[in-house]
């Protein structure tokens, strides 16, 4: 049996999983419609691993919240914080980070880091507090760098499409639409 119109989606974490399913698909020289990414982002598995966890998070003590009612209480002020802010003070620094075990392991998981031969679109919230707007991009910006001629807009397979005014989850529910009719098309 082969597929006619075989077309990948993928949101959040998910995207990141869809990239490496498509780029395991290309390598077995599977033909892809086209896929539609919603904020690929590097997996985050491994905070489950304690020792990595220990080794990694900023964590000052843990506390109960109580009751639902008290930690919505909490929660109502909570503005988001940059992330580097969950590390501990050591591993705040770029290098120093990059050699440690998690950041080898993402270094590991950048499915984004390669030609992509599928049509594929990456939608991005302009004012995401997860992820942001220039990794929304980065695997856009990563293949016009390796095409890297004056046509490499013309050239690229990916296409980083910005929503504007949208969240983490704004993004998904509006760009989801804008890519059926785009999948629709491709058919």
């Amino acid at each position: 049996m082969q597929p006619t119109h075989l077309f990948l989606g993928g949101w959040s974490q998910g995207g990141l999983i869809t990239t490496a399913f498509l780029q395991a698909l290309e390598g077995q020289g599977v033909k892809v419609g086209g896929a539609f990414l919603f904020h690929p982002q590097k997996s985050d598995t491994t905070y489950f691993v304690p020792l990595l966890a220990q080794t990694l998070l900023a964590c000052e003590a843990e506390r109960s919240y109580g009751d639902f009612k008290t930690l919505l209480s909490l929660l109502e002020g909570w503005r988001p914080i940059e992330k580097v802010r969950f590390l501990k003070p050591p591993l705040r620094n770029s290098a120093t980070f990059a050699a440690s075990a998690y950041g080898q392991c993402l270094a590991r998981n950048e499915a984004y880091r390669r030609d992509v031969q599928t049509n594929l679109r990456m939608y991005y919230g302009s004012i995401d507090p997860i992820i942001r707007p220039a990794i929304g991009r980065l695997a856009a910006d990563y293949q016009l760098a390796a095409i890297g001629t004056p046509e490499a807009r013309q050239q690229s397979k990916v296409v980083a499409i910005p929503v504007e005014g949208s969240s983490h989850r704004l993004t998904f529910i509006t760009a989801a639409v804008d890519a059926k009719a785009w999948m629709d098309r491709l058919r």
